[in-house]
């Protein structure tokens, strides 16, 4: 019988986070019961940190109505874990 042909990876589809890998699979003699055994995935997941970026929310309210106070906003990594923005300067998350 056949052999499967398989071609490249494609690039995640994602650039930061969770994503999906396609290429294409085929049988050489377009008869796919030419080809033993099942044919291989042409997809699969991947996960991607090329692109990750901080993501900041809007500044909360100051904690003082009078004098020195705090105030505070969200910081998170696009991916949703940090660990993918390291060595990335995280932005001021309180001031």
């Amino acid at each position: 019988g056949c052999s499967w042909e398989v071609g490249p990876w494609s690039n995640c589809s994602t650039v930061c986070g969770g994503g999906l890998q396609n290429r294409s699979v085929g049988c050489p003699s377009s008869d796919i019961s030419d080809c033993s055994a099942s044919a291989p995935a042409s997809s699969q997941a991947c996960y991607s940190t090329q692109s990750c970026t901080w993501t900041v929310g809007d500044w909360g309210s100051c904690s003082s109505q009078c004098g020195a106070g705090s105030r505070a906003r969200s910081v998170e990594c696009a991916s949703g874990v940090d660990g993918d923005c390291d060595g990335l300067a995280r932005p001021v998350q309180q001031e």
